[in-house]
């Protein structure tokens, strides 16, 4: 057989298990497999808590003729909207309320312990007959109780009443079965669990006493009790009073409707409505205004059941040709409605041989009967549960689908049982987990969003972004963001270009997703109330018309216009913010990495070493001078060479050297540096000659050599001499005739002169002249000389040793180098007047640069001191080169921008939508207004114009066509809610499915309470199909499994998703609220992000109630309770509290007498407009969320019931009957509250047993170990600064003027929140944190968290800084922390002694008030935009047809027409030179790197020196490694 061929009887095959699903899924939507397979709804009037929950409007003659007129003008708007208080009543005959009472009177003992002996009986034929079925004991057990309780209790009780019920008109035979039925539930009701208990000992072979364990449930208190209340509705003789009952009790169930059913079908003793509608009430002071739907429904399914029933008894074929639709439109049939209800009832009397016709024109009550139908005209008003008919046709349009041999959804439908049954999924979990981990920290803290997101979140956008992860699970603890993820999935999708629908069966949950879109979207419109086009389907008040209203669709255009001018600026900017704050952060990191604890650590050593010893220099005046260390060791270097080169230390006594001979120095002569820099020049003059000398007479220079001296005296001397010489020198004979003049002349020459060289002077005569020209140009130089600068020493003298010896040039060519070094000196030794004092340093002194206090430290002391100078200063600069960043507020303007951005491509798709569809559009508002039938072919574009639609689970189906992927993404929110049967079509229309729920919380309540047996009897049949066409494989057989209608949609995703994760963030409360819920569901896992900032006993608080015992009038109340609370709510009424508050309570019966009781108070309307306050149940409260929640527990020592509600113990959530539920019900009750948890109990808390009494004694624990932690007023004795920040906080200026407005905690214990976040964290010891909470005039919450660093008094308890105990001072991981809760609100403010200034008080105050200010303002460009929006709005701009251009009113005036104004801007028509300007390349600017020490490897940091900047050491002074800058 060829592979096309077994592939296409695969595909057949797999569709007739197809087939089996949709019609096990679409048969359970229409029974609930409550009570057999019998339609879901048919008439009650009461519920098994005995809530009112149906009115026969026989009892009220005049209303039931207003009923009938309005249906038979189509439910006209004018004919009924409003019911007044007292207008609609009836007499009730006083004999039947006290026929009630007599009759409960008889009740007695003796009969009870014969019910209860019987029941037992039956209860042990169960068990014994079914040992191994428990469900199956279970329900024999309960159907042959109650069939005890109605014959031996009820029918006597009932058949006694029949008279005066007749008088009611609600004597005959199907209303008292009826009632009948429904008193028998309630009473049923009291002995469920109790049987449930029993069955499960029974089975495990323990011994009971059966009547004695039943006879503990069912008193015969709460049996008169029971039947007291439901004939309540019966003394009830108003109208108004009996709907406004049947409103509170709407509030008490869930999920439930007002419905007007009109003509009843009574079939074996059950009626059922044929028609209804739902409509909704409000209530206006003494009014209620009613508003009808537009669609009425048929009751198809009970008529179907009729029909076939009655073919069985009659043994006939043949059904209602009529009734092949469920729904009629209003709209479409307002002139023939009358006239088609006709005609059904007409079909429905000919085909059950019914007696009569009903006539619809008369309101009088009329019953058609035949032998086993009836048929009336009978008006009802009814809660029932919302309606599942667009569901239920949605399966009907598949099976017929299939069967008609649709290709396109037959491959579908076989590709998602491939996905289901036959493939693995491709895991992406640790991928996205990996790519996460290699982000950089500025990458994971800066995105593309347009709100704030966490790590869970973005790492849920990063799955739907891979092409093959196709099925996304979302586990959503309560309070943990589901729906801020929803918004943000949506949002990001939207940013692409997709499509995607929302779905939810709770109202509420769509609603929160809503208003978080509009609330995010309208922060960027100019009109806070601004109609954004987002669709939402179904819902009452639907937006759609509201959205293409003339002045909505002016707006949105005017809004597209306006973003489209400035969309490149838009998208730029985007980037530009983008990259500036990710460079932001990354600056930060970089700036913490220069912080390095041991340099810390070495510096608190070196203060020790100095708090005793003292410092050699004024040290604050020191490290206030930035170079002071380089300045120190250069001053220190240059004494060292002064004393070096001016002074010669011989016996301890000064004296002074050959050279300074020469010059006659002495130092005292100096008074300061002036007069020796004077030298100094003289000094140079002195080089000058010396070179000028040399260059003059070259060689020649060394005649002067022959002299062994030569001084100043000398040359008058030499002059006489050379003068004398010639004068005795004849022309031609020269000296022969002066032989004895010339030797005396010889003789007095060389007694004048020291001659060095043995010669005869007259014979060196030319030599000695040109000795004497030397010397005589020396002077002539030393005469040019500037007078202020005198000679007091043998000049000739100086030079003539020089020439001998060049040491003595040597030493002064070194002495001139001084004046570089003086220089400095003069310049820099100023700075420092009080460390000159103490270093005796004396600038008017020169003689003290040579004997001072910085010369005398030792080498090793002195580098001791520049090391603590450089490492304070080094980092105390560290510690304020940290940018202080706003990142919360620089992330709030990228969001806003991105906000616009994809306001802008929302707005673009309904103005393209309107642009080319307007007919469509129009036609499409009057048919979503009418409701009429949607006409689905038109669905496609109405998803290209809305790129975001909402809808609940069960209307989406009405108005979406069954078309394969034709959604991007499909999301199901509260998936936990969601049974697998509403969600499966649903699954076909998209391409990816995002599922959010929590298996911890409830369940769907539909499918847990179907009746087990039928059920099985579906699967039995679903399995057989799967075996025989798809598989008998144990592994796919396991997977069939998930099949079960009782399957949520979030555990059918379990086998096949593609990514799974949970929000672990947690929002709502804070950590002592969910500490229950986190430890004992989520093990510990979810990070609280709310920060307590209040004493603990103001979020847990416990009333003890001291009851009197006394018993009820109804069962599981407390009225001492209900009343404390009241008293509690009118306390929080006089304080003018803004808190919403809600109260949750296990029983219905206590949630009633709650709203009995409050809505009779005239404070009433403050409690719920003002408190938002709702009353719940610990089964209805989920998804609610309020500030204070009160949890009334009703249970006395005398009555307590609460183990029917609660599990005995966790542990036993498989072994208990609906364990699962009464576990839930603790996680989803006890995670309700923001702000404060209130229990009201009525007994010590020992008292109260199993899980219940756990949780409450671990709440009483949590609230007791919190008092004990350190008081508020503490401070950490360890910290000796944390008295004086709180000192100085206490003087701030900021303090003193708000005061009134500020919470401040110290010894807040940041560290716990921390390690939430990263369970590897560990908080320094070395910090300590305060906690500031202050309210501005707006009524906005600062958060900001001071954390000091006491860095010394840690160092104190440290030996030393080894591997063991060293960290980073902020790692990438700390400052990604401190980020996500700078995000989530809580500001960082970083104080320790390197950073608080010389005046902390004022340090402190500033950067308090910075914080609180903000740095980011509203972005130009959004500013600019929402100008040019009213620009557009007023007139005064305006878009040019040709150039599409947004421009100024006046860029059209043009005077050469009448108007004064042209269609066209002066631009396009060429008045104005358009100039072209290019956009100059972005410069990035270069960042040199790291530079590392040649000689020891550390970091080397920029320094500034006598000659410029170079690079150091960081080591300095240990290390003195340099590179050139």
């Amino acid at each position: 057989m060829s592979s096309k061929v077994e592939e296409k009887i695969e595909n057949k095959n797999g569709l007739a298990f197809i087939k089996e699903v949709a019609k096990y899924f679409m048969d359970f939507l229409e029974t609930d497999f409550h009570k057999r397979k019998n339609p879901k709804r048919s008439i009650q009037l009461r519920s098994n808590n005995n809530l009112l929950i149906g009115l026969n409007l026989n009892k009220y003659p005049s209303f039931n003729n207003i009923i009938w007129k309005a249906i038979n003008h189509a439910f006209e708007k004018n004919i009924l909207n409003t019911i007044q208080k007292g207008v609609y009543r009836t007499n009730i005959p006083k004999n039947l309320l006290d026929l009630v009472k007599l009759q409960s009177e008889k009740i007695n003992n003796k009969q009870i312990t014969r019910i209860l002996e019987q029941s037992a009986d039956e209860i042990e034929k169960s068990a014994a007959l079914y040992k191994k079925e428990y469900d199956q004991a279970l329900s024999v057990s309960l159907e042959a109780v109650a069939k005890i309780i109605k014959t031996d209790l009820v029918l006597p009780f009932i058949n006694n009443l029949e008279k005066p019920l007749e008088n009611l008109n609600l004597g005959d035979e199907n209303n008292i079965y009826l009632m009948e039925e429904e008193l028998t539930s309630i009473l049923c009701l009291l002995l469920e669990n109790k049987i449930s208990e029993i069955l499960k000992l029974l089975l495990s072979k323990e011994k009971v006493d059966i009547p004695k364990q039943l006879k503990e449930v069912f008193e015969i208190q709460d049996i008169k009790s029971n039947i007291s209340s439901f004939f309540e509705s019966f003394q009830v003789g108003d109208l108004f009073a009996e709907i406004y009952e049947m409103e509170r009790n709407r509030t008490i169930l869930d999920k439930q409707e007002f419905y007007l059913y009109f003509c009843d079908i009574s079939f074996n003793k059950t009626k059922y409505p044929i028609f209804y509608i739902p409509f909704s009430v409000g209530k206006q002071s003494d009014l209620l205004t009613i508003e009808f739907d537009s669609q009425v429904y048929i009751n198809k399914k009970a008529l179907e059941y009729i029909t076939q029933e009655y073919n069985r008894e009659k043994d006939k074929k043949g059904n209602l040709k009529m009734i092949t639709e469920r729904i009629i439109y209003l709209a479409q049939h307002q002139n023939n409605f009358q006239e088609l209800i006709n005609e059904i009832l007409s079909e429905i009397t000919n085909f059950f041989e019914l007696d009569k016709n009903i006539d619809l024109s008369k309101p009088e009550p009329q019953v058609a009967k035949s032998f086993l139908v009836r048929v009336s005209n009978n008006c009802y008003i009814a809660l029932f549960d919302k309606s599942d008919e667009a569901l239920v046709n949605d399966y009907e349009e598949i099976l017929k689908l299939l069967s008609a041999g649709d290709s396109v959804l037959a491959e579908a439908f076989n590709n998602l049982i491939d996905d289901f049954i036959h493939k693995e999924p491709k895991k992406f979990d640790l991928e996205i987990q990996e790519e996460w981990n290699e982000q950089e920290t500025q990458d994971k803290l800066v995105f593309q969003s347009p709100i704030p997101l966490n790590e869970e979140q973005l790492q849920i956008l990063s799955a739907i972004k891979k092409d093959d992860c196709k099925y996304v699970i979302v586990q959503g603890p309560p309070g943990t963001g589901k729906s801020h993820t929803i918004t943000a999935v949506l949002f990001n999708a939207i940013l692409k270009n997709q499509s995607v629908l929302v779905l939810s069966d709770k109202k509420e949950a769509l609603d929160v997703v809503e208003d978080k879109i509009t609330e995010t979207m309208n922060n960027v419109r100019t009109d806070e109330n601004f109609q954004n086009p987002v669709l939402r389907l179904g819902k009452t008040g639907n937006a759609y018309a509201k959205i293409l209203s003339p002045i909505s669709i002016k707006a949105i255009i005017n809004n597209y216009l306006a973003v489209k001018k400035n969309y490149q600026d838009l998208e730029q900017n985007i980037n530009k913010s983008e990259n500036s704050l990710k460079e932001d952060i990354e600056a930060e990191i970089l700036a913490y990495e220069e912080i390095d604890l041991k340099e810390i650590h070495e510096l608190f050593d070196l203060e020790s070493y100095y708090q005793n010893r003292g410092f050699p220099v004024d040290i604050d005046e020191v490290l206030d001078q930035p170079e002071s260390a380089i300045e120190l060791e250069e001053f220190r270097k240059i004494f060292l060479s002064l004393k070096d080169k001016l002074i010669i230390d011989s016996d301890e006594k000064e004296k002074e050297s050959h050279f300074f001979e020469l010059l006659n120095f002495r130092l005292d002569e100096f008074k300061n540096i002036s007069n020796f820099q004077k030298y100094l020049w003289l000094l140079n003059f002195l080089s000058n000659t010396i070179s000028k000398l040399k260059e003059r007479y070259g060689t020649d220079l060394s005649l002067i050599l022959k002299f062994e001296k030569f001084g100043d005296n000398n040359l008058e001397v030499l002059k006489g001499f050379i003068e004398n010489y010639e004068k005795e020198k004849n022309w031609l004979f020269g000296y022969l005739f002066k032989k004895a003049k010339i030797e005396k002349l010889n003789n007095e020459f060389k007694k004048s002169f020291n001659l060095s060289l043995p010669f005869e002077p007259h014979q060196s005569l030319a030599e000695l002249k040109n000795i004497f020209n030397i010397f005589s140009f020396a002077n002539e130089l030393k005469n040019k000389l500037d007078t202020k600068y005198k000679i007091n020493f043998d000049y000739l003298n100086f030079i003539h040793e020089t020439i001998k010896d060049e040491k003595v040039l040597t030493l002064l060519n070194d002495l001139q180098k001084l004046g570089d070094d003086l220089k400095f000196l003069n310049t820099n030794l100023r700075k420092y007047p009080n460390t000159n004092k103490k270093l005796k340093i004396d600038l008017s002194s020169f003689k003290t640069f040579c004997d001072n206090e910085l010369i005398k430290i030792s080498n090793l002391d002195f580098d001791r001191l520049v090391r603590y100078i450089n490492l304070k200063q080094k980092i105390e600069k560290d510690f304020n080169n940290i940018p202080t960043l706003n990142y919360a507020e620089q992330k709030k303007n990228i969001e806003d921008l991105l906000t616009v951005k994809m306001t802008h491509i929302m707005d673009g798709r309904l103005v393209e939508f309107w642009n080319q569809y307007q007919s469509t559009a129009i036609a499409l508002k009057r048919i979503i207004q009418s409701k009429m039938k949607f006409p689905q072919n038109e669905f496609l574009k109405l998803k290209e114009a809305f790129p975001c639609i909402l809808a609940g689970i069960r209307d989406y189906a009405e108005y979406i066509p069954l078309e394969p992927e034709i959604f991007d993404l499909v999301i199901i929110d509260e998936a936990s809610q969601v049974s697998i049967a509403q969600a499966f079509p649903v699954l076909l229309r998209a391409k990816k499915v995002l599922i959010l729920g929590d298996k911890k919380q409830f369940s769907n309540v539909k499918t847990a309470q179907a009746r087990t047996d039928i059920n099985r009897e579906y699967l039995n049949n679903l399995r057989d199909c799967f075996i025989r066409n798809v598989s008998n494989e144990p592994t796919k057989l396991v997977k069939l499994e998930k099949f079960n209608i009782k399957t949520s949609i979030l555990e059918f995703f379990e086998f096949i998703s593609n990514y799974n994760t949970q929000l672990l963030k947690y929002f709502r409360g804070y950590k002592e609220i969910i500490s229950y819920s986190n430890k004992y569901f989520y093990q510990d896992s979810l990070q609280v992000m709310k920060i307590r900032g209040k004493p603990i006993d103001e979020v847990l608080k416990f009333s003890f109630i001291k009851h009197d015992g006394k018993k009820e009038l109804l069962q599981n109340t407390n009225t001492l309770e209900a009343e404390f609370i009241i008293s509690e709510l009118k306390k929080l009424k006089d304080i003018d509290s803004n808190q919403s508050v809600g109260i949750i309570t296990p029983h219905t019966n206590q949630q009633k007498l709650l709203v009995e009781k409050i809505s009779k108070l005239p404070e009433k309307d403050y409690f719920y407009d003002k408190l938002k306050l709702k009353i719940m149940t610990f089964d209805t409260c989920q998804g609610e969320e309020r500030d204070i929640v009160f949890y009334s527990m009703v249970a006395t020592e005398e009555d307590d019931h609460l183990w029917g509600v609660f599990i005995k113990n966790l542990e036993d959530i498989d072994k208990e009957e609906e364990g699962r539920i009464k576990v839930q019900r603790l996680n989803v009750g006890l995670s309700r509250a923001k702000e404060c948890m209130h229990f009201v109990l009525s007994k010590p808390l020992d008292k109260y047993s199993g899980s219940i009494g756990e949780a409450l004694r671990y709440y009483y624990s949590v609230l007791e170990g919190a008092k004990k932690e350190r008081s508020v007023s503490e401070v950490d004795k360890r910290s000796e600064m944390e008295p004086e920040v709180m000192n100085w906080f206490y003087q701030t200026e900021f303090w003193k003027k708000n005061k009134e407005n500020i919470t401040f905690i110290p010894q807040f214990e940041l560290g716990k929140y921390l390690k939430q976040l990263d369970r590897t964290y560990n908080h320094p010891a070395y910090k300590v944190d305060f906690l500031l909470v202050y309210k501005d005039e707006t009524h906005r919450e600062h958060k900001i968290i001071i954390e000091y660093d006491g860095f010394r008094e840690h160092f104190k308890e440290i030996d030393e800084i080894n591997e063991f105990n060293y960290q980073d001072y902020m790692r990438d991981e700390d400052v990604y922390r401190e980020k996500v809760l700078e995000s989530y609100g809580y500001r960082f403010l970083r104080i320790n002694k390197f950073n608080i200034g010389n005046d902390p008080i004022k340090t402190l105050n500033d950067r308090i008030e910075n914080l609180i200010k903000g740095s980011v303002g509203k972005n130009n460009l959004i500013s600019h935009i929402h100008q040019t929006i009213e620009g557009l709005q007023n007139g005064e701009m305006k878009e040019c047809p040709k150039c599409k251009e947004i421009r100024n009113a006046d860029d059209f005036k043009d005077s050469s027409l009448i108007s004064g104004y042209g269609r066209f801007c002066k631009f396009c028509k060429g008045y104005v030179p358009t100039r072209k300007f290019e956009r100059k390349p972005k410069t990035t600017t270069i960042i040199s790197s790291d530079k590392i020490c040649p000689r020891c490897g550390s970091k080397m940091i920029l320094r500034s020196g006598r000659y410029g900047k170079f690079y150091g050491c960081s080591k300095f002074p240990y290390c003195r490694g340099t590179r050139p800058y």
